[in-house]
């Protein structure tokens, strides 16, 4: 894994109706991603994405315009997987900064 970590708050910034700085970050932020390929997400941000834009939302989105944002943007980004090896290390990253 190399590159930035785009956090689930990017994503949603882009629906964000009461701030355009934001949602124009965000887009400017999400279409270099995509073009240079220099940046990642985890599984837990495209649940997290999902489940807002699905649910929480003013205006949720469809399961097709879903399903298209999953396609296009989220999956192309998407390169932490979960696995025991993830999970160990977390767990010793939560160990190490409980014990500083």
């Amino acid at each position: 894994m190399s590159g930035e970590f785009i956090d689930t708050n990017i994503f949603i910034y882009l629906f964000d109706e009461t701030d355009e700085h934001k949602r124009t970050t965000a887009e400017r932020l999400i279409q270099k991603a995509l073009e240079t390929r220099n940046a990642c997400i985890s599984h837990q941000v495209v649940q997290e994405t999902l489940n807002v834009v699905t649910r929480k939302l003013p205006f949720p989105m469809s399961a097709e315009n879903a399903q298209r944002f999953l396609e296009q943007i989220l999956i192309p980004l998407w390169r932490v997987m979960p696995s025991p090896a993830l999970y160990r290390r977390e767990r010793c990253l939560r160990f190490m900064v409980r014990n500083d």
